[in-house]
């Protein structure tokens, strides 16, 4: 008999915990905003966006016949004392079309607006629910639809959700392969979240450890060129870093970031601009430290 779950034990749970089925399958949804993936449904939100738009079309057309048909000038100057019933059944009908256009309209475009599913989570579920077969498979067959799949969880920095993918990949290389060597079972299976071999979560580190290695990296972008710069001796030797440089950082800051492209290239500018004074700076303070070596040296 499986025993009642309490709302103060939801956070100590285990998905084994759970029931097979429905409830095992939305508490690993649960777990990591990746997993919350649905349809888009693209084919079918366009077909009924064209049907009620050729539905507004039609009532347009037929109101434009009433009007031209209309025997009195009076009616179609005056709202207030227009007596054509057809015409305003026929108002009422297009502003329910219209209305149900709209409705239809903002919906489809948030909708639309949700970023693709990650194939790698896609996987993980697919996985998971072949492995443990909780679910049917006409139920599951949705994320067969690998272009119409949406991620409802959102997500403003690509580049850091792929740092975090690569830091879970050598996590789960640990987990299977010197995890296993070092705690048991029962050890393990209080540090998780799930004793299955079919999953495994990342937990609150991943975000932290993904913000910490991109801080080190961006560092390395920035100042590894200043440090070239300064090593280098000959003007053609510098302005070549500072191309490649300022390449790198464009890159960067495009891949990394949703900026648009003046902003791109006003970013790209400015660092590059940093790069050439900090560069005539460095040879400026060479030349005066030589026109300085004879006073400081005189030679009698």
């Amino acid at each position: 008999m499986t025993p009642k779950i309490g709302r103060g034990d939801i956070e100590s749970l285990q998905l084994e915990d759970f029931r097979p089925g429905y409830p095992r399958f939305t508490a690993l949804l649960s777990e990591d905003s990746s997993f919350y993936i649905f349809r888009r449904f693209s084919r079918a939100r366009l077909r009924l966006l064209l049907l009620k738009q050729d539905e507004v079309c039609r009532i347009e057309e037929e109101l434009d016949k009433i009007d031209e048909e209309e025997p009195h000038q009076i009616f179609l100057g005056c709202s207030r004392e227009d007596r054509n019933k057809e015409r305003q059944e026929k108002l009422d009908e297009l502003t329910k079309a219209v209305a149900e256009f709209d409705t239809l309209t903002e919906s489809s475009s948030h909708a639309f607006s949700y970023r693709p599913a990650a194939t790698r989570n896609v996987n993980s579920l697919k996985t998971w629910l072949a492995g443990t077969k909780t679910i049917g498979r006409p139920e599951t067959s949705y994320l067969d639809k690998r272009g119409d799949l949406m991620n409802l969880a959102e997500c403003d920095d690509g580049a850091m959700e792929r740092i975090g993918w690569f830091l879970e990949d050598l996590k789960v290389w640990f987990q299977t392969s010197v995890q296993p060597r070092v705690w048991s079972s029962a050890k393990r299976k209080k540090r998780f979240a799930t004793s299955s071999d079919h999953v495994f979560f990342s937990g609150p580190w991943l975000q932290t450890s993904s913000r910490a290695l991109m801080a080190w990296l961006t560092t390395l972008v920035l100042l590894v060129p200043v440090v070239l710069l300064n090593s280098l001796s000959t003007m053609v030797g510098r302005f070549v870093t500072i191309i490649i440089a300022a390449g790198i950082f464009v890159f960067a800051v495009s891949f990394i970031t949703k900026a648009k492209t003046s902003e791109i290239f006003l970013s790209g500018a400015a660092y590059a601009a940093v790069l050439v004074v900090f560069t005539s700076n460095n040879n400026g303070l060479s030349a005066g430290q030589n026109l300085q070596w004879p006073l400081q040296h005189p030679t009698g």
